[in-house]
């Protein structure tokens, strides 16, 4: 019997369910941020329509965390009111941003040691400028206000790192060439 008022019931409320529309939302009643939020929300499903997935800010590397490949990465801001800047690395192997960090550093206290040498009056020795191309793939700033977008080439084992400046950033990326993950 219970099984029945039950059925009875959900087909009712089937019959009764009422489909909302843009047209029937009343959206005076929401606030400012209820609003940014809603619109905000809206341009993630459509750009995870057009195939883009939104990505956190942080590092992923080709062959574990992503696949290899070419992608399309654009910015765009959570609001207008709060755009900013996405700031992205493409480095040649994971940890080689900490081991370029670590021989800049090197070459900045060599460089030093090698100034007060020669200011003492002795022989420097200067050091050799670290070579970015060992340790970079590709780098860029895009912002968020215009939705900016580059294309970048991933091969196994290289990392992308995203991070973010100026305000709040929505970060999509999409596979240019298949599959976003292995």
């Amino acid at each position: 019997m219970k099984k029945g008022i039950y059925l009875c019931l959900c087909i009712a409320l089937l019959f009764t369910a009422v489909s909302i529309s843009a047209d029937d939302f009343d959206f005076s009643n929401c606030s400012l941020e209820e609003l940014i939020k809603l619109r905000n929300d809206v341009d993630i499903a459509i750009y995870e329509k057009d195939g883009f997935v939104i990505a956190e800010a942080g590092t992923y590397v080709a062959g574990k965390d992503i696949a290899e490949g070419s992608y399309i990465i654009t910015a765009f801001p959570e609001s207008e009111e709060n755009s900013g800047v996405l700031n992205y690395t493409g480095y040649k192997y994971a940890g080689a941003k900490e081991e370029y960090e670590k021989a800049d550093n090197a070459y900045d206290t060599a460089f030093m040691n090698a100034e007060a040498a020669e200011t003492a009056g002795e022989k420097p020795t200067w050091p050799e400028r670290v070579n970015e191309s060992d340790y970079f793939v590709s780098s860029g700033r895009l912002k968020s206000d215009s939705c900016e977008s580059a294309k970048v080439e991933l091969s196994e084992g290289e990392a992308i790192e995203f991070s973010t400046s100026w305000g709040a950033v929505n970060i999509a990326i999409k596979k240019a060439d298949g599959l976003f993950f292995d």
